[in-house]
């Protein structure tokens, strides 16, 4: 049989090693511990962006545009030489901005055909319009998720699409496709 000295041995070898495996257990556990709460921090969600209103829109735009005039319950305000409206509807969650063309009893069927052509490949969020007996250039866009730069790029691609009718009918930020051979025989 053991002797108990030959047990009180083996015990504290044995402890020994184990207590040096739960030490190293352990400071392994506190390290992944704080290495997972520190990337946990860097990947957590961005607080949620404030959700866009009226006076929002009103406040970036008199920063970004020309003009600007908020009188009527739309905003007014010019951009690049270009006269545009901003109408929104908080329970329809919806805006628009408008640019008021050419009377639509002035278009000629090519030109209509031009602008639906533009819609297809060379407009990229505005289009062309027709409304109140009118050609417009404008964006629609839920009000509430829209960006600061999404309604700035609406506002160059609204002007845009207004100066460039009856030439390139261009909103200026991106075209799809190669040329337009249908707009080039107009």
């Amino acid at each position: 049989m053991y002797s108990q000295e030959k047990l009180t041995y083996a015990y504290h070898h044995y402890f020994r090693k184990s207590y040096k495996k739960i030490i190293a257990v352990f400071v392994l556990i506190i390290f992944t511990t704080i290495a997972i709460a520190q990337s946990d921090q860097s990947i957590a969600p961005q607080a949620a962006p404030q959700a866009m209103t009226q006076q929002r829109m009103a406040e970036i735009i008199e920063d970004f545009a020309d003009q600007y005039n908020d009188d009527f319950g739309a905003i007014q305000f010019t951009y690049n030489d270009v006269e545009l409206a901003l109408i929104s509807d908080n329970r329809a969650n919806r805006m628009r901005i408008v640019a008021p063309i050419i009377e639509v009893n002035e278009l000629s069927e090519d030109m209509i055909i031009a602008t639906l052509v533009s819609n297809y490949h060379l407009a990229l969020d505005a289009r062309y319009a027709i409304g109140d007996g009118l050609m417009y250039a404008a964006y629609m866009h839920p009000m509430r998720e829209l960006t600061r730069n999404q309604l700035e790029s609406a506002i160059r691609q609204v002007a845009s699409l207004h100066n460039t009718f009856g030439t390139s009918f261009s909103s200026g930020e991106l075209s799809f496709g190669v040329g337009n051979p249908e707009l080039e025989e107009i």
